[in-house]
C-alpha cells in the first residue's frame, strides 16, 4: 500500500520580512514621537517663565520713619504680579511728598501701610502759605490767555465784565502766589493760587456775576499793586 505523504508548504520568507519591516517602522516612529515629546518637555523646563509683570515703586535707599519722600529716593521697577503685595504704589508721583511711617530698607516696595500723606496733609496743602487757601482757576475763566506763569511766580487778578466800560473793572487779588499750573483736557490750563479770605470771596463774587478774569504776572522786582477798586 503506497504511503501518503503530507504536502510540504514552503514558508514565504519574503512576506514575513516585509511584515517585520513594517512593524519595526511603526515601532520606530512611535519611539521617535515619544522621544520628541520628552525632549520638548525638557526644553520647556529650561526656558524662563514669562509671567505677567506690573510696575511697583521701590526705595533706592534706606528710609527712616518720618522721612518726606523725594523723587531721588524711589524708582519704578517691573516685577512679576505674583510678588506684588496689596496696596503697593505703581508710580513715583503717588509717593513723592508722603511721609514714611515705618523704616524702609533699600530695595523694598512701598505700600500704603508704609507711608502717610505727611505732616499737614498732601504736597499741595504744604505749599500753601499760612492763612491762605489754595484755589484752582480754569483758563476758560480768563478774558485773555494768561501768561506762561510757573510755580513761585506772583500775580495780580482783575475782574472785567464783557462789553462793559473799563471803569467797571474790579481789583480782585493782589500779589497772589502761584502754587502750581496743571492741565485740563477740556478747559486748558488750571492755575492753583494761594488766596486769603477776602480774595476768595472776591473771586466767587466775580464768577457768580459773570466777570471774566485778567491775570497779570508780577515782575520779579516787586511791582506795585494796581490802583483799581476792589470787588465788594
Amino acid at each position: 500500500m503506497p504511503v501518503r505523504r503530507l504536502p510540504r508548504t514552503t514558508p514565504d520568507w519574503e512576506a514575513a520580512a516585509r511584515r517585520r519591516a513594517w512593524l519595526w517602522f511603526v515601532v520606530s516612529a512611535l519611539l521617535a514621537v515619544l522621544f520628541g515629546l520628552l525632549a520638548y518637555q525638557a526644553w520647556r523646563g529650561w526656558l524662563p517663565q514669562q509671567e505677567p509683570r506690573v510696575p511697583a515703586v521701590f526705595a533706592v535707599q534706606p528710609l527712616e520713619a518720618g522721612t518726606i519722600i523725594t523723587p531721588k529716593m524711589v524708582e519704578v521697577r517691573q516685577v512679576p504680579r505674583e510678588v506684588v503685595p496689596q496696596g503697593v504704589f505703581s508710580g513715583v508721583v503717588a509717593v513723592v511728598g508722603r511721609q514714611v511711617v515705618y523704616p524702609v530698607v533699600a530695595g523694598e516696595m512701598l505700600t500704603e501701610s508704609k507711608v502717610t500723606l505727611g505732616p499737614g496733609g498732601g504736597v499741595l496743602a504744604r505749599k500753601c502759605p499760612g492763612a491762605t487757601w489754595c484755589v484752582s482757576l480754569p483758563e476758560a475763566w480768563f478774558v485773555a490767555a494768561p501768561p506762561q506763569v510757573a510755580e513761585g511766580d506772583r500775580v495780580d487778578i482783575i475782574g472785567v465784565r464783557p462789553k462793559a466800560p473799563y471803569k467797571e473793572s474790579v481789583f480782585l487779588a493782589d500779589d497772589v502766589p502761584v502754587i502750581g499750573v496743571g492741565h485740563d483736557g477740556k478747559e486748558g490750563r488750571r492755575f492753583v493760587l494761594a488766596v486769603d479770605a477776602q480774595e476768595s470771596l472776591s473771586l466767587l463774587y466775580a464768577h457768580v456775576n459773570e466777570y471774566r478774569l485778567l491775570l497779570l504776572l508780577r515782575s520779579a522786582q516787586q511791582a506795585p499793586s494796581l490802583p483799581t477798586e476792589s470787588a465788594p
